[in-house]
């Protein structure tokens, strides 16, 4: 009897399981809030002011996207033109000039696709097989403008840079960002600020009563004290005794040591004393770094027809609190 052998060949199944995709494109986004300020700025000082700030990055891709790409970054222009870029006071006065730059030497402006400057800062992102996400911080430069306007107001002016723009070209690194307008992947928002501080400066002009014979008479003479202080920034002026002053009266003194009274007022009319104390000062308020606030001092020289001749002198120092 010839057996038979019955051979069976069983097919294993391999089943491969796909979860559905997380993304459906290479998406990129700013992660934080990024801030550039300039600090505190004197309005006397006509240097250019630099400042950086960084920005944080995540790109994220599925499974079937693009494994080198480029990332774009823009900026909008925020509340006005783009080149330059303004920062205003909400108090109002006039704009502070400044742009942003995406290389350190502030040669080339950041803008945005559709506006007047539209190249972008381009970061090559790298996906490799079973990496999906990446990171990083890329810097960006900013520069405020100078001369500031001579009327610049104290205080804090703002820019905010809404709906900046994060774009991805895919399919290779090293792609330009410039002139193009690729599909906008996420924005963010760049908050720009710098302070303008309240600051003062000062001048006087000497009073000269002149040469005189017998004091039979008062004499009056003038001079000037002169303000320059940031726009809206409010100051007191005082003045104190001099050098010579006794029993509350202000003196000039000669060579020989021999004295004349003189008295220094805030009014034409000599009535109303110029000096430290309260209700003896003179207030204001500044109305820029460009423009003087000339105040009048008026002076006056009571008769003395005793006074021994002589050349009589004396310094009064000059305060502005603000």
């Amino acid at each position: 009897m010839t057996g038979k052998t019955t051979l069976r060949l069983g097919l294993l199944a391999l089943l491969l399981c796909v979860a559905p995709q997380t993304w459906s494109a290479v998406n990129c986004s700013i992660t934080n809030s990024p801030v550039l300020t300039f600090g505190n700025v004197d309005p006397f000082t006509q240097t250019i002011q630099d400042a950086t700030v960084q920005l944080s990055w995540e790109c994220n891709r599925g499974w079937f996207d693009s494994t080198a790409n480029t990332m774009c970054i823009y900026a909008s222009p925020g509340n006005g033109p783009i080149a330059p870029r303004q920062l205003t006071n909400p108090a109002g006065g006039p704009s502070l000039n400044f742009n942003l730059f995406r290389d350190p030497a502030r040669s080339v402006i950041l803008g945005q696709p559709g506006e007047a400057v539209s190249t972008g800062l381009a970061v090559n992102v790298s996906l490799p097989l079973l990496q999906f996400s990446a990171n990083g911080t890329v810097t960006l430069y900013g520069r405020l403008l100078t001369p500031l306007p001579a009327n610049a107001r104290a205080g804090q002016h703002v820019n905010m840079l809404v709906n900046s723009r994060v774009a991805v070209r895919t399919g290779g690194t090293g792609q330009s960002c410039d002139n193009v307008i690729p599909p906008v992947s996420s924005t963010y928002t760049l908050q720009t600020q710098v302070n303008i501080q309240d600051q003062c400066r000062v001048e006087t002009t000497d009073m000269d009563f002149g040469t005189q014979g017998l004091l039979l008479n008062a004499v009056d003479s003038t001079s000037a004290v002169r303000v320059r202080c940031s726009n809206q920034t409010a100051f007191t002026v005082q003045l104190n005794d001099g050098l010579h002053a006794s029993g509350g009266n202000r003196r000039m003194r000669s060579a020989n040591n021999h004295h004349l009274v003189y008295e220094l007022f805030r009014d034409a009319a000599r009535s109303q004393r110029w000096g430290s104390a309260a209700g003896q000062r003179v207030t204001g308020t500044g109305i820029g770094p460009g423009n003087i606030i000339e105040l009048p001092v008026y002076g006056r020289v009571p008769a003395a027809p005793s006074a021994p001749p002589g050349s009589y002198s004396d310094t009064i120092t000059v305060m502005v609190e603000f």
